[in-house]
């Protein structure tokens, strides 16, 4: 019985041995095979990154080679337009020719009106006006100013009028007097007022190379003229305004 009963003890303790070492043995087995899992894992991101720039380089259109070529070269610096040169001769227009006639009116004139004093100034032909200045004064007060203008006009040439007080105020409440030119030669030009407005007529009669006389004729309600005559004389540049 006693020899049975050890004959028969190592059956168990075989079995528990082959226990442990299929334990041993499945424990490496699962950490091989769980390795491979966490490595993945870890490479996932790069596999995945490098994945996309290769889509991205495959959508991006490539530039053809003589744009690349283009794009290298440095751009040329771009030529500015010459702007054309204006000459300060310019040919006179049409409306200054028209005016012409009335170049020897240019520069300062005074006369006498009764006991009055009368004084103008003319500027030359500029783009078809000529633009003078009227002062009549009495015993060092000023009774009335006078603007000018000779403009060369579709409808011929005008001479326009307009009457102010010595602190501007117009008298014409609405526009200035306008008077045509009517009749002319070399020496003598004749303006009529067609419409309102005073004077009627303005006569300009040269007498010499640096006089000439202005008739004026008013037409009042009575219709009666009223005729004024000044006779003016070329003046030179005060001294104070030559310099």
């Amino acid at each position: 019985m006693m020899r049975t009963a050890m004959a028969a003890r190592p059956l168990p303790w075989m079995m528990l041995t082959l226990a442990v070492l299929c334990s041993l043995a499945w424990v490496p087995n699962q950490a091989l095979a769980q390795e491979p899992e966490g490595a993945g894992a870890a490479q996932a991101p790069a596999t995945q990154s490098t994945a996309s720039q290769q889509a991205q380089a495959q959508a991006a259109p490539s530039k053809p080679a003589h744009a690349q070529a283009q794009a290298s070269k440095p751009a040329k610096p771009s030529k500015a337009k010459a702007k054309p040169k204006t000459s300060l001769s310019a040919a006179p227009s049409h409306a200054d020719e028209r005016l012409a006639a009335f170049a020897w009116l240019a520069g300062r004139w005074q006369g006498n009106w009764g006991p009055r004093t009368a004084q103008e100034i003319w500027l030359p032909p500029q783009s078809g006006v000529m633009v003078g200045v009227f002062q009549l004064t009495d015993d060092y007060k000023t009774l009335v100013i006078e603007l000018y203008t000779i403009m060369a006009t579709p409808q011929g040439v005008e001479l326009r009028v307009r009457h102010f007080t010595p602190s501007l105020t117009p008298w014409q409440k609405s526009e200035p007097s306008v008077l045509n030119l009517m009749t002319y030669d070399s020496k003598s030009f004749l303006f009529v007022n067609k419409y309102n407005g005073e004077p009627k007529h303005w006569l300009m009669r040269r007498t010499a190379s640096n006089t000439y006389v202005a008739r004026f004729e008013i037409v009042p309600e009575n219709n009666q003229v009223e005729s004024s005559e000044i006779v003016f004389h070329r003046q030179s540049i005060p001294a104070t305004l030559a310099h």
